[in-house]
């Protein structure tokens, strides 16, 4: 039988009473003759925790509210990162790892020498300077594979890492390391379309830029602003502007095209002191043509407009262009009178609508893209 104690309440109300649980056992040994049965009864008494009466809060539930079933419920796992592991040791072997480096000049005295331990992913590296003869050398080494390049600010650079292997126990190499010089400037274009069609407006593009070495030997290019450039066509493409322009704080400039006929085109993009000619990607045949169907609105959206995903207006027919990578948007189209139930998807850089649509998303597992009319 259970009894409830309540003997032990203090000023400050426990949250708790204390069930004070008997239990009666019976147990049966058999006398030792066979000829009777004693009957003993052990008592024991267990302490449990049960909630205090008072301390109940009784929880309105409003009306109509029914408990979601989460039986079936998935839970996405939660991706960690794992934490960058140390890099390796280079020091404390008997290896050494010596050479000269030279440029266009001959032999670059002051140059920086980085000595890379590679083991695995991991990376360990060390700096050291050329002498005024072009020779550097690093001891101490443990053994192993080993890259190394070099670079002299602002100019010089190698274009490829050197590598060796180091026996553990005394390993030698001697490395002969070509710098080459990266001072002068560039110009490069491109058409902002890999696939132009004709009457298709599209956008080229040009960068003019100084090379030069950075802090850690990379070849950089920065834009140089200011500079006029010009651009001529071979007659496959019209210029919508004038052919000359200025490059704005990025170095870049940009031109209007629109091919006005199929095949294979090239541009002549020039500065006062550099030039480039330029082919351009093949155009293709003009897109179809259709007539606006009836019983629908749809609102005037001019070539050049655009618009991000989701969208839920209705876009008229035409060839929607993304330059986003990795997304892709399933919408509705309008066939035969009426909005079609069964949506379609468009995983590449554009859309293609013979038809108006609506009801722009983004397909499931991608982001949202940003689309120009482009037809």
């Amino acid at each position: 039988m259970i009894h409830l104690d309540r003997t032990h309440d203090s000023p400050r109300r426990s949250r708790f009473a204390v069930a004070t649980i008997t239990l009666a056992i019976a147990a049966v040994s058999a006398c030792s003759g066979g000829a009777g049965r004693a009957t003993t009864t052990t008592t024991t008494t267990a302490m449990v925790l049960a909630p205090h009466p008072s301390d109940v809060t009784p929880v309105s539930v409003p009306d109509g509210f029914v408990v979601p079933d989460t039986r079936t419920a998935v839970l996405l796992p939660v991706k960690g990162k794992r934490p960058g592991s140390p890099a390796p040791p280079l020091f404390g072997g008997t290896a050494r790892l010596g050479g000269t480096v030279s440029g266009p000049d001959g032999p670059v005295g002051g140059a920086t020498v980085r000595v890379e331990r590679v083991v695995g992913d991991r990376v360990a590296s060390t700096n050291v300077a050329t002498a005024d003869d072009g020779t550097f050398a690093v001891s101490g080494l443990l053994g192993g594979h080993f890259r190394v390049r070099a670079w002299l600010r602002p100019s010089l650079a190698s274009t490829q890492a050197a590598a060796t292997f180091l026996a553990a126990a005394g390993g030698r190499a001697d490395l002969e390391i070509r710098l080459s010089r990266f001072d002068g400037r560039q110009l490069q274009a491109v058409l902002d379309s890999a696939e132009p069609r004709v009457g298709e407006p599209v956008t080229l593009r040009a960068l003019y830029t100084q090379q030069s070495v950075d802090e850690n030997g990379i070849v950089t290019g920065e834009g140089i602003p200011g500079t006029q450039v010009r651009v001529e066509l071979d007659g496959g493409f019209r210029l919508d502007g004038d052919p000359t322009t200025t490059t704005g704080r990025d170095g870049i400039a940009t031109w209007r095209l629109v091919c006005t006929r199929e095949g294979q085109h090239a541009a002549t993009v020039s500065t006062q002191d550099l030039s480039t000619r330029v082919t351009l990607p093949g155009c293709g045949p003009r897109a179809p043509t259709t007539t606006t169907p009836t019983g629908i609105d749809v609102p005037d959206f001019p070539i050049g407009e655009e618009f991000s995903v989701p969208h839920s207006g209705v876009l008229p027919a035409g060839t929607y262009r993304t330059f986003l990578r990795g997304c892709a948007t399933s919408y509705q189209v309008y066939v035969d009178g009426r909005w079609q139930e069964e949506r379609r998807t468009a995983t590449g850089p554009t859309i293609e609508l013979s038809t108006p649509a609506r009801d722009f998303r983004p397909a499931s597992g991608t982001d949202g893209c940003r689309y120009q009319r482009v037809t």
